[in-house]
């Protein structure tokens, strides 16, 4: 995808990128920069999170690591939040 070296994406799906960053701050406006360079303008952008079902979820499927309990990819130990851009 056109995005694969900024995030990695997660879902794409009608009008709406789901991805996810290490470090929003600086990706996010990248990822909007380049979305409307290829002509698909950004209406909104926002952070998901897990929800309690999510949580639910992986620790009966035995995940019981904190880091990784709201099901999100994680990096160094640490959760990525995941990232959902409207276009």
């Amino acid at each position: 995808s056109e995005l694969d070296d900024l995030v990695t994406v997660e879902e794409v799906e009608l009008q709406t990128i789901r991805y996810v960053t290490d470090n929003p701050v600086l990706t996010n406006p990248q990822v909007v920069r380049r979305l409307d360079g290829l002509g698909l303008g950004v209406v909104s952008l926002h952070e998901l999170s897990a929800t309690l079902e999510d949580v639910y979820l992986s620790i009966v499927a035995g995940n019981t690591e904190p880091s990784n309990i709201s099901g999100q990819p994680t990096t160094n130990g640490q959760s990525l939040p995941v990232l959902e851009s409207t276009v």
